[in-house]
């Protein structure tokens, strides 16, 4: 028996995600919409908040509602989207992989035909991962202008390997199934036709969900506590090294005509340091005029 748990007269007034209880498997199944978005990201940490304290729970399905799995910003929005602003979103998203990790249910996520950009990042929190035989997954960052700094750069190293995650994220190669699958990060894979997901799926969360809960979670815990020390530190230095390297603002030409071939070019060290160098130098300033502000008022 399947209830909906999203949408109208649902306990999750949800407009972007959609969310269903599989009572038999218990299980919750995630549908995520084709873009990444902020009503997303919110309706996501509402949800997995709430799963937080629903050990009765065995498992979290989150897939795509289209074929493949959200990957980025509708095109056009990060040329908009103000630096503070695109700061706050990625931080968002680390918090959310991370927040994966301390779940008691296992997470587990379908990624369709594949994802690259933010997808790419979402999906390093999930313990077990599928894909149609036609996947590929593409850390496209660096060619878009930004680092990879919502797990990219210190999870995926944890889960893969330093030399492989280094080959996938600085090579910037779209990535087949068949080399997913030999690093570990896909568990299997299924058939193009559509009929092969669901069947999958349910072939997965059946051995999931007839295992015994306490056991399970205390062994996802037992996991988590060997590499608690790694994510805080992970999360420190992507948080340090991201704000820097979107000041170059390279993000906002993305889709642009960048790549081979292309007569576009990204900001230059040199400029870079000139317009860091303009940034600390602001941020002096106005500290100084807020510490010349309290002492002419004491």
């Amino acid at each position: 028996m399947t209830y909906r748990l999203s949408g109208k007269d649902a306990p999750f007034d949800f407009g972007s995600i959609e969310v269903l209880l599989h009572k038999k498997t218990k299980h919750l199944e995630i549908i995520l919409p084709e873009h990444f978005c902020p009503q997303m990201l919110f309706e996501l940490e509402t949800l997995l908040s709430w799963s937080a304290d629903k050990a009765e729970i065995h498992a979290l399905l989150l897939r795509p509602k289209g074929e493949s799995f959200p990957s980025s910003l509708p095109l056009g929005e990060f040329q908009t989207i103000p630096l503070e602003k695109l700061q706050t979103l990625l931080e968002r998203i680390r918090k959310l992989v991370v927040g994966m990790f301390y779940l008691p249910q296992t997470v587990f996520m379908d990624l369709g035909l594949g994802c690259s950009d933010l997808g790419a990042e979402l999906c390093l929190g999930a313990d077990l991962r599928i894909a149609s035989t036609g996947a590929h997954l593409h850390w496209s960052h660096l060619g878009l202008g930004r680092s990879p700094c919502s797990g990219g750069s210190g999870i995926l190293p944890l889960l893969v390997g330093d030399a492989t995650a280094r080959k996938w994220v600085l090579g910037g190669e779209s990535l087949e199934t068949h080399d997913l699958v030999s690093a570990g990060f896909l568990l299997s894979t299924y058939g193009d036709e559509r009929e092969a997901a669901p069947l999958m799926q349910g072939h997965v969360l059946r051995h999931v969900c007839a295992q015994a809960s306490v056991a399970r979670i205390q062994t996802k815990r037992a996991f988590l506590e060997h590499i608690m020390t790694f994510l805080d530190k992970a999360q420190e230095i992507e948080n340090k090294i991201s704000a820097p390297a979107l000041m170059a603002e390279d993000y906002k030409d993305q889709g642009q005509g960048f790549g081979p071939g292309s007569d576009k070019t990204f900001c230059s060290p040199k400029d870079f340091g000139a317009k860091l160098k303009k940034a600390l130098s602001r941020k002096d300033s106005e500290g100084q005029k807020k510490q010349m502000g309290r002492i002419s008022y004491s």
